[in-house]
């Protein structure tokens, strides 16, 4: 399984195709450019509700990062 971070992707996109290529053994493959599709601001999220939906969500994040190896910090 390969995993990408879309944020990598739309910093990198030439570096992170090549390396799809490389996983799924196929020929290198020139991108000609990545959109970012629904990049728009947001109000900030509420304090509260936040820390709920953390402290939720957190032994799930966890169990993802020991699983793949990768802390997104979320």
């Amino acid at each position: 399984m390969l995993i990408i971070v879309s944020e990598d992707l739309f910093a990198r996109p030439q570096e992170v195709t090549d390396t799809i290529c490389g996983f799924l053994d196929i020929p290198k493959y020139e991108m000609q450019g990545v959109r970012v599709y629904n990049a728009r601001k947001y109000p900030p999220l509420d304090k509260d509700v936040r820390e709920k939906l953390h402290q939720y969500f957190k032994p799930y994040n966890q169990a993802l990062y020991d699983l793949i190896g990768v802390d997104f910090g979320w």
